[in-house]
């Protein structure tokens, strides 16, 4: 469909569719003409979400996270807009309307008042009041959920203009560009109600939004808490198993008693070699010098006699020391005992001399060493060695004391690496979830600061009325009813099946396009009135002569046969033949026109009027003969019955040069159509003209033209704007 189809179709159904547009626009307008005066007040909410400050990331530099803040403020919207906040504030606003003693202007205009002290029975308002006079929220929530079909029910779950929550639904609430400002807007008929629901509504929303955040940040917080406890007994449980150990293992400092003994244990067996070594040298030592001495055991027996000469020399001096004394005192003393004394001191002196000269003999070895120093040198190793040896058998007893403390400690070891382990461990955990307790203190802190929404602009009192869109309305509405009648006839435009175009006939049905006729009204319509049906009609007439000459030029002997056929019946066969017929006929021609005998009423075809002074011959079974006898025609015009009756002639339909298939535009092409087209096709060896009879005005002009008619120069204008040719004269 091209842009002059369209106007054409817009023509043709114009006063369908202004129709329908008027009717639409006049009921919006009646429907609308009661309708009441609507206030609007507007509220802006800061909710931080973007802006605020934030302690858990105070650093000025850092970034906002744009899902975040989206996410948090589609949160915001959805929560103010909730169902359960509409039945929380339309409990609110009834609470605070009932409660009014009389008509406040703030709060109600005194038009408005009475209904809404109407809206309850008195006796059930008496039940809902306090002491005070004052109807509490939570009297009203426990009266609405006793049952369904109470008054105040049926007034919060409707649509009443101040309380229903339909009506409160209608409050918009909407994000201020890119900011975290939130817009509540509501519109209402009293413009104190509209003001006092978004005041209420605020305050409602504030409490949720709080309630919301602590309740999630404690709910964290109390599972932190409970793991920070639970951590921290375990942590102290499994210091307490390493306390319990260490005391009743006498266990001061593990790793420092282990290294102190490892230290000590290195040094014991430091000093067990050496003592070891020093214990062979001395032996060695001893055996060497006993090899020396060999024989030499006299000089200590000669040693052993001077000494106890000595001592009896030391003992006689002393006695005769004694015995001076006591005579020089006085004392009396015996003469003879003293010279005993000296007789004998005499003698042990002599004999004393005789030894050390028999010992002075012995004093050195046979190498020329002196016997004291040798003797003093056994001396020395006899004691090294019985020292040494002392010191290596308490070295080996401090030895085995090592290995029992070892086999002691080693076991301990691995118990004291387990509940270390277990302390590690325990103290992670407790660390990890005193971390996240604490970072869970900070989120809830930082959630009630950020929480905080205030109201930055404050619902005002509107008093001015929203202006009415009525008048908006009626257009739209005009404009839908114009609409949908226009779309319904261009989708039936697309789905149309029929044959009313001829180029989209012709390729349907398979055949060339022949003529096209249109459809000739019995009455004429206004629209109708300038139409030159007679020329539109002569002109067909015309251009199919034309194309059955052009089809039967190469045949130089007369009479010319062309059938006309149609596959159904009532398709204006024989009007189109008849047509044809008294054209040739003007033209001087001799026609000769023949039709079936089955025809009822032949002289009145059932598309338009015949044509007057036309021969008719009524055939059927003499088809053939007269067809033998037509040698004094120039043309021979014969119809066909109905393909689909099967009851034509097909030596009759190969007789003929051309064929013609006659098709109403107004019906539709089947497959049975089609199989006694091929059928025709295939008796009589032709391809036969299309014919379209009965196309509309609009779909003729792709084959005849220009249809004649008279028109107006703002009609020739519009159609050289839709075609775009404003050079050349063009006719709508």
């Amino acid at each position: 469909m091209n842009l002059v189809q369209f106007i054409k179709l817009l023509y043709i159904n114009g006063r369908l569719i202004l129709a329908t547009g008027l009717f639409c626009s006049i009921l919006i307008f009646l429907s609308t003409a009661k309708q009441e005066k609507s206030y609007t007040s507007r509220m802006v909410v800061n909710t931080g979400v973007v802006s605020g400050y934030n302690i858990e990331n105070h650093d000025s530099d850092s970034k906002t996270d744009r899902d975040y803040s989206r996410n948090e403020l589609e949160n915001l919207i959805s929560l103010a807009t909730a169902y359960e906040t509409m039945e929380e504030l339309s409990l609110e606003l009834l609470a605070a309307y009932l409660s009014l003693p009389e008509s406040d202007p703030k709060w109600i205009r005194a038009e408005n008042y009475a209904s809404v002290v109407n809206l309850l029975p008195p006796i059930f308002l008496q039940e809902l009041r306090d002491s005070a006079g004052v109807v509490n929220k939570l009297s009203l929530q426990k009266y609405q959920d006793t049952d369904q079909i109470n008054p105040l029910y049926q007034i919060i779950y409707s649509s009443h203009p101040f309380f229903g929550i339909e009506q409160l639904q209608k409050i918009r609430v909407a994000r201020k560009s890119s900011s975290d400002l939130l817009e509540f807007t509501y519109s209402t008929s009293d413009p104190a109600v509209c003001r006092q629901t978004l005041s209420i509504l605020s305050q409602i929303f504030t409490k949720k939004h709080t309630r919301l955040k602590e309740r999630q940040s404690e709910d964290v917080l109390g599972f932190f808490e409970a793991a920070t406890n639970e951590s921290a007994n375990k942590l102290r449980q499994a210091e307490d198993n390493l306390l319990r150990f260490q005391v009743d293992n006498n266990i001061i400092n593990y790793y420092e008693q282990t290294r102190f003994i490892a230290n000590k244990k290195e040094d014991l067996d430091e000093l067990f070699f050496k003592e070891a070594m020093d214990l062979e040298a001395t032996r060695s030592t001893l055996k060497r010098l006993e090899d020396q001495m060999k024989d030499r055991g006299k000089a200590a027996q000669l040693n052993q006699l001077l000494l106890d000469r000595k001592s009896e020399l030391s003992l006689i001096t002393q006695n005769l020391a004694q015995d001076g004394i006591s005579e020089l005192l006085g004392e009396s003393n015996s003469a003879k005992g003293s010279n005993v004394l000296a007789s004998r001191l005499q003698s042990l002196e002599k004999d004393m001399k005789g030894i050390a000269r028999e010992a002075l003999l012995i004093d050195q070895t046979p190498e020329g060493l002196a016997t004291d120093e040798l003797l003093s040198s056994w001396l020395k190793a006899i004691i090294g060695l019985e020292q040494a040896t002392a010191r290596l058998a308490v070295i080996k007893d401090r030895k085995v004391e090592f290995r029992d403390i070892y086999s002691q400690f080693a076991p301990w070891g691995s118990s004291l690496k387990k509940i270390e382990r277990e302390i590690a461990l325990a103290e992670d955990a407790y660390l990890e979830n005193l971390h996240s307790y604490n970072q869970a203190r900070l989120h809830l802190q930082n959630t009630t600061m950020a929480g905080n929404l205030y109201v930055l602009d404050a619902p005002y009192y509107p008093t001015k009325e929203q202006a009415s869109k009525r008048m908006i309305l009626v257009v739209v509405g005009f404009l839908i009813g114009c609409i949908l009648p226009l779309s319904v006839i261009i989708l039936l435009e697309f789905i149309d099946q029929t044959l009313k175009y001829p180029l989209e006939a012709a390729e349907k049905v398979g055949l060339p396009l022949a003529a096209v006729f249109p459809l000739f009204p019995l009455k004429r319509k206004s629209s109708l009135a300038n139409v030159d049906f007679s020329s539109i009609r002569g002109q067909a007439c015309d251009l199919l002569i034309q194309q059955m000459d052009l089809k039967t030029m190469d045949k130089k002997k007369v009479p010319k046969l062309f059938s006309f056929l149609s596959t159904r019946g009532k398709e204006g066969t024989s009007f189109i033949s008849s047509l044809i017929a008294e054209r040739l006929r003007r033209e001087g021609k001799k026609v000769l026109f023949l039709f079936p005998d089955s025809k009822i009423d032949s002289d009145k075809p059932p598309i338009g009027p015949s044509p007057d002074n036309i021969p008719y011959q009524n055939v059927h079974s003499e088809l053939l003969p007269a067809l033998e006898n037509s040698k004094d025609y120039d043309y021979v015009l014969y119809e066909l019955p109905r393909l689909l009756s099967g009851r034509y002639s097909l030596e009759a339909a190969q007789k003929s040069d051309e064929a013609m298939l006659v098709c109403r535009a107004n019906r539709t092409w089947s497959s049975a159509d089609q199989k006694a087209l091929n059928t025709f096709k295939e008796a009589s060896g032709k391809n036969p003209g299309l014919i379209i009879n009965g196309a509309p005005l609009q779909a003729i002009e792709h084959y005849l033209g220009e249809v004649p008619r008279s028109r107006s120069k703002l009609r020739q204008r519009l159609k050289q704007i839709a075609t775009f040719n404003f050079s050349g004269s063009v006719k709508l």
